[in-house]
């Protein structure tokens, strides 16, 4: 409530004022919820700004992880905003966030936890992350299991020279070998 009448004063609130909170994110999801339960459109904007700017620095600390699941966890469509930011911030991250569970547990928990997360983002890695730059291959091995559709998938910029196994039955060839088995369309 202090953050409602900070802005009405100011046309600004504090957003490091997170020692009220548990952090700075959780901060800014609750005044985006208060403001929304106001209909107060000119804070909710202001809070989602503030809320991508510290996003976007603290996608390693848990407190991402607490955002993510305090922005899933309300029904609202009110709530796409902040929403959007956490799976564009993983997304931009993905790697590192989905390759170390040891180093990011918390992110870890919510991402098994918040399913709809997980498919946003999935959707997202699909579309525009690195599946969507793929090259899919048959293998020509007629007992590997990639032997039919959908076959297996490489990183698109993979040097024509370079080899690529296929991880059903560890057969080897350059990229520009695997060439004539692309899969052109996958269903």
């Amino acid at each position: 409530m202090h953050a409602l009448v900070e802005y009405l004063s100011t046309c600004d609130f504090d957003d490091m004022g997170a020692a009220l909170v548990d952090n700075t994110l959780s901060l800014h999801i609750l005044v985006y919820r208060l403001a929304g339960q106001y209909l107060f459109k000119p804070l909710q904007e202001l809070v989602a700004a503030k809320f991508a700017k510290h996003a976007a620095a603290r996608w390693r600390e848990p407190d991402f992880a607490a955002a993510i699941a305090q922005a899933y966890d309300h029904a609202s469509k009110d709530m796409d905003s902040l929403k959007n930011t956490v799976v564009f911030v993983t997304h931009s991250h993905a790697f590192a966030l989905f390759r170390n569970p040891d180093r990011y547990p918390e992110f870890h928990r919510v991402v098994r936890e918040t399913l709809y997360f997980a498919a946003e983002v999935t959707q997202l890695e699909y579309t525009e992350g690195k599946i969507a730059k793929s090259k899919w291959f048959n293998c020509t091995g007629a007992t590997c299991r990639f032997h039919t559709d959908p076959g297996f998938c490489s990183p698109a910029d993979v040097a024509a020279e370079k080899s690529i196994w296929c991880p059903g039955c560890g057969k080897s060839m350059t990229r520009s070998g695997w060439d004539q088995y692309e899969v052109k369309e996958i269903e």
